[in-house]
């Protein structure tokens, strides 16, 4: 009797202190499953463009609206879920120069362009395109299969799609390249290395001897493992090797020109996969409460954002990894 009144006692203590602790471990599960479905199926990185007319003597005044149901649609049929572009005829607030710009111009034929140094495209149509209301169709099919396709590229693959997180390589310069040349490549290769610094960290080493095998006007580049590249030494030299380790980075394709778009595409889809690795961690790790509810926050600000550039949002979350890796 005595026996079976000490083990009821037992039995108690420990349901005592095990209930509460599965039943908080289970509300912090369902809690992260809750954060988790919105940031992968409610969420969205909002892109404001900005569209600017530039000859005031037509007055069109359903184009950004036909424009944004045409966006909108196409968007929804692609499967893209976490993005959204909102057009305005105007720029709200803010230095014109830090926002995706679209400039309508008349012209004598339907043609785009795309800086290859800024946030601004340029859309040439015709009176015809007017008459024939093609003008929405145009913009749309800009922004999302020119300007910002980098952005649908990057959400329309898997929420865990990840960049290269380092790339190394072996840069070998000929003999007959002189000492200007070598710093004007090396001074590329530091700048490219801090411009892709939150998506990639480049490392390289100097070989000459190995990879330039007595060719005196060649550029060598060797991907240990993968594969070597040979850039006749030209006034584009600089450009070429750039080319060459932007194609390694695994960043969006498009606007090939312009490398700050694709960046910014890059920052809005990354800072997503670190939020989903953020809740995979929370799912199986205690005692965290502090860092799910900064996600709470941080998820909140996300879905009133406009912001061009995510990389505050992204230094966040990597923060945050970080600190559940401790």
């Amino acid at each position: 009797m005595l026996v079976e009144r000490n083990s009821f006692i037992y039995i108690s203590i420990v349901l005592a202190i095990l209930v509460p602790w599965i039943f908080n471990f289970t509300k912090s599960i369902s809690n992260v499953e809750n954060l988790r479905h919105i940031v992968n199926h409610e969420l969205k990185a909002v892109v404001p463009i900005s569209l600017r007319f530039n000859n005031e003597f037509f007055i069109l005044p359903d184009l950004i609206q036909a424009s944004q149901v045409q966006i909108d649609e196409e968007l929804r049929a692609l499967g893209v879920r976490n993005l959204e572009f909102v057009l305005s005829d105007k720029i709200q607030g803010g230095n014109s120069s830090t926002r995706y710009m679209m400039d309508l111009i008349l012209h004598h034929e339907n043609s785009l362009g795309i800086s290859s140094d800024s946030l601004q495209a340029a859309i040439f149509y015709t009176l015809e395109s007017i008459h024939s209301n093609d003008l929405p169709f145009f913009i749309a099919q800009t922004v999302l299969y020119h300007f910002l396709n980098a952005d649908v590229e990057v959400f329309s693959k898997s929420e865990y799609e990840n960049f290269r997180e380092d790339l190394e390589f072996e840069i070998g310069f000929g003999e007959a390249i002189h000492e200007e040349r070598r710093s004007e490549i090396i001074s590329v290769l530091r700048s490219l290395s801090l411009t892709v610094r939150p998506i990639s960290r480049l490392r390289w080493t100097i070989d000459n001897n190995k990879l330039t095998n007595g060719n005196d006007d060649d550029v060598v580049i060797n991907f240990p493992g993968k594969l070597s590249k040979t850039v006749k030494n030209d006034s584009h030299t600089t450009f070429k090797i750039q080319t060459i380790l932007e194609d390694q980075l695994d960043l969006p394709q498009r606007p090939r020109n312009n490398l700050q778009i694709r960046l910014l595409a890059a920052y809005r889809k990354k800072t997503f996969s670190n939020m989903n690795l953020i809740l995979d961690k929370l799912s199986v790790i205690e005692g965290h409460g502090e860092l799910e509810t900064q996600l709470k926050e941080l998820i909140a600000e996300l879905s009133k954002s406009q912001k061009t550039s995510w990389l505050d949002y992204l230094e966040t979350t990597q923060n945050m990894l970080k600190s559940l890796d401790k």
